[in-house]
């Protein structure tokens, strides 16, 4: 069972202008459906999310909220660049807090992401798109299995950081920087939720610390 969502928020814009919610969002959000065309809204046409959802993700969002324990909420998404359309996004976990004795409920977090996309893409045998906490959570769920450890997410965003299109779009990737005792650990992540693991460096250094010693060669430089 994954746990009750948290009161932390995160600093990241996570609501387009119009109140829908974009592929920056820090909450984990997996695009299930799409309307070929926005309703109606002046003549009283209302969105039915779950009516408009393929059998195939009815059933596998069925299958995730009996595991949640809980209805889980659908939201308006702008899916596509260009001549976009209106995209139906499955709210699976509000974000959490990483700090604070969070450790537990944090690995469960990120194991039931990673759990609920696999669910959504076994289903409909395709990858669904995600958005930035989704990518989050599935880069810490790789590097949990990786190294038995709890990270923090250090920084993660856009991988392209001048896009102005913050829609679901196939094209788009992330990146994610997970923080443990032991260094950084370095991940990609499409806007498709595939998962690559980069490297590691070594953890930042405190400014008191001072500056390390240089030698030719050391990092690449030659004389």
């Amino acid at each position: 069972m994954p746990p009750a969502p948290g009161s932390y928020n995160w600093t990241q814009i996570t609501e387009m202008g119009d109140g829908m919610a974009d592929r920056m969002s820090r909450e984990a959000l997996i695009l299930v459906g799409g309307f070929p065309e926005a309703p109606d809204t002046e003549s009283g046409e209302t969105f039915d999310y779950r009516g408009s959802l393929g059998s195939q993700t009815a059933e596998a969002v069925g299958e995730i909220e009996r595991e949640a324990g809980r209805s889980l909420e659908l939201r308006g998404v702008g899916a596509g660049r260009g001549a976009g359309y209106l995209g139906i996004a499955l709210e699976v976990l509000e974000p959490i807090a990483t700090v604070g004795g969070a450790s537990a409920a944090l690995v469960e977090a990120a194991r039931f992401v990673r759990w609920a996309y696999r669910k959504i893409a076994k289903r409909t045998s395709r990858r669904p798109m995600i958005s930035l906490g989704a990518a989050e959570y599935l880069a810490m769920a790789d590097l949990i299995d990786r190294v038995g450890s709890t990270p923090r997410v250090l920084g993660s965003g856009d991988m392209c950081s001048n896009s102005p299109d913050r829609g679901f779009t196939g094209g788009d990737a992330f990146f994610v920087v997970l923080a443990t005792e032991s260094g950084l650990h370095h991940y990609h992540v499409s806007a498709y939720g595939e998962v690559f693991f980069i490297g590691i460096s070594p953890p930042i250094r405190g400014h008191w610390d001072g500056s390390p010693p240089y030698w030719a060669g050391g990092d690449g430089d030659e004389d």
